[in-house]
């Protein structure tokens, strides 16, 4: 399942989060965003499949617990968007040993909650994000990843 999934490049990573189409939904209307502190985090997990790029940095409080972000361009969509997140996320499980992995969704993003959803993530709570949206916050546990 992690075929196509590599370890992404911080220029990769940078391209990706700073793309026109994806940066308003990563970091707004902000010029730019320092990521030194994610690259330096040696915990911290960058993968791509393709042009697909996905940030896992470590959580600060669960062992073997991931956040995830993913910059995908507007190439990366509908089911090509879930195959690349599926490949990922099945990387982060069985090569990483992941044990859980959170995200939160923006509540207007319907087709990032319908694709959680389908990857077998779980609603636990509503909150908001640095950008001041009303989010979703998802967890997915390896043992409902393996079932």
């Amino acid at each position: 399942m992690t075929h196509g999934v590599k370890i992404a490049s911080p220029n990769m990573v940078i391209d990706a989060v700073h793309h026109p189409a994806v940066k308003p939904y990563l970091i707004g209307d902000f010029d730019g965003v320092d990521l030194t502190t994610y690259f330096s985090g040696p915990m911290n997990i960058s993968l791509c499949v393709g042009p697909a790029v996905a940030l896992f940095p470590s959580h600060p409080k669960v062992r073997n617990g991931y956040d995830s972000h993913y910059a995908f361009p507007p190439v990366i969509r509908g089911k090509a968007a879930a195959i690349a997140a599926r490949a990922m996320l099945d990387f982060m499980f069985t090569n990483v040993d992941a044990e859980v992995i959170y995200g939160t969704t923006p509540r207007d993003n319907r087709a990032a909650r319908l694709m959680n959803a389908k990857l077998g993530f779980i609603p636990l709570t509503t909150t908001v994000d640095t950008l001041k949206r009303e989010c979703v916050f998802y967890e997915l546990r390896k043992e409902r990843w393996e079932v």
